[in-house]
């Protein structure tokens, strides 16, 4: 896998799915802000989305925020005004 663009971007937003471990692997490629989502589609004991959700929040990864589970639209949003407060200064 190639990640140099990755780290290029001020802000990423990730579903994630299945790979539990991702979000604090994948901030550092990235130099900014890292938004996760958890999803409540998994395999095994998901629990409908709790074990993702707990797997971030408990990575205590510098530079993750966490959005609930399936809230797609609260990670877009969360991004958009990180982005917005990037171009105001």
């Amino acid at each position: 896998l190639q990640f140099w663009w990755v780290a290029a971007l001020p802000l990423c937003v990730i579903l994630l799915l299945q790979i539990l471990p991702l979000p604090s692997w994948l901030i550092g490629f990235v130099t900014g802000i890292l938004i996760a989502v958890p999803t409540s589609v998994g395999y095994g004991a998901s629990f409908g989305g709790l074990a993702a959700l707990l797997a971030m929040l408990n990575s205590c990864a510098a530079g993750v925020s966490v959005v609930n589970i399936d809230n797609g639209f609260g990670g877009g949003y969360a991004a958009a005004l990180i982005n917005q407060l990037s171009v105001v200064e």
